[in-house]
């Protein structure tokens, strides 16, 4: 009936409220703790927690960090941020089956600003979903929520970096992560 479509919309329209709530509440428990890091260990120790899905996936992973791959940032953050970008590009290799599974992982330093690449060549993301990777609750996974990414997009942006994406439907994704190297002051 009307009333219970009705229903339905209203309790949808509160819990994604309530899901926002508990997003921004959470991203602003943890502002403030900015510290100088090794920004390439922390990558590696992300890819730590993920080293037994990718080893029974069969992907072959590589790593190259420029010297000096330091920033100053909040390290709980730019952990689920990383991670959140490498269970993507590792799901988009599962479905990966007649070329060899690879995860290519670049860390960059310019003048001002690293820059963190996670590379895979697995299914790539749709032309039609490229414009709403960022957008809240739209997700090209099965069983995804749509928070991952535009979450990672908000916490990269507090830190006054940018994540941005090139991605070939059947052929991979490359998400680039830039932050500024400098020591960062939280704005105001």
């Amino acid at each position: 009936t009307l009333n219970t479509v009705a229903l339905c919309i209203v309790n949808d329209t509160q819990r994604a409220g309530d899901i926002i709530r508990k997003l921004r509440n959470l991203f602003r428990m943890s502002k403030g703790e900015y510290a100088r890091m090794d920004f390439d260990r922390l990558v590696l120790d992300v890819l730590d927690l993920v080293n037994a899905k990718m080893l029974e996936s069969g992907i072959l992973l590589t790593t190259e960090f420029d010297d000096n791959f330091r920033l100053t940032g909040d390290a709980t953050q730019l952990q689920q941020v990383v991670l959140n970008l490498v269970s993507n590009a590792i799901d988009a290799l599962s479905d990966i089956e007649h070329r060899e599974r690879v995860l290519q992982i670049r860390g960059v330093v310019s003048p001002g600003y690293l820059d963190l690449e996670i590379e895979d060549n697995g299914t790539g993301i749709p032309v039609d979903k490229q414009a709403e990777v960022f957008s809240l609750f739209k997700s090209t996974k099965f069983d995804g929520m749509g928070v991952g990414l535009w979450l990672s997009q908000s916490i990269v942006a507090s830190h006054g970096g940018t994540l941005t994406f090139h991605s070939q439907p059947g052929q991979g994704t490359v998400f680039t992560l830039r932050l500024p190297s400098a020591d960062y002051v939280l704005p105001t």
